[in-house]
């Protein structure tokens, strides 16, 4: 099996903008989407999320398009060979843009294998928990009304972002 292409989307909608900190102006949030096709019809799917202060962010997808060319020809289920040679490439490189190359090379590999991730590698569960996370918000009743919103969704557990001062 060879890489094809490798095709990068960003994604960064002008939605309400929040922030965590009581230090920084509200975020910029981007999602950097990394596409690698494979010449048997397969494709692995990989993102990463950036916030930003004063614009959307483009550094990633920048170093993604540095990267991509050495992919290319390769075998995407060599995610070893593939990192080591991707390491010295960029520099500095932002960890975002391994991490998405990365998750869409494990993506493929389980495509590839007809297994859920989670399966090839060899966890036993077929679920995890997992929690929601607010951003900050201005009082309490506004708290009060995104976690009744995050308990409709099915989260059993929320970590609070909360201004301190």
């Amino acid at each position: 099996m060879k890489i094809e292409r490798v095709e990068v989307q960003v994604v960064a909608p002008q939605v309400q903008k929040f922030t965590w900190s009581h230090d920084l102006p509200d975020q910029f949030a981007t999602n950097t989407l990394v596409h690698i096709f494979a010449d048997e019809g397969v494709e692995g799917v990989g993102g990463a999320w950036n916030g930003t202060s004063f614009d959307y962010e483009c550094y990633t997808a920048e170093t993604l398009r540095h990267l991509a060319p050495i992919l290319v020809g390769r075998n995407p289920l060599d995610r070893d060979g593939l990192r080591r040679d991707l390491w010295p490439r960029v520099f500095p490189i932002p960890p975002q843009a391994l991490a998405a190359i990365d998750i869409a090379l494990w993506d493929l590999a389980g495509k590839a294998a007809g297994m859920p991730l989670y399966k090839l590698i060899g966890a036993t569960r077929d679920r995890i928990p997992s929690y929601a996370s607010t951003p900050m918000l201005d009082d309490v009743p506004a708290y009060l009304d995104f976690v009744e919103t995050l308990l409709d969704q099915g989260f059993n557990a929320v970590k609070f972002h909360t201004w301190c001062i």
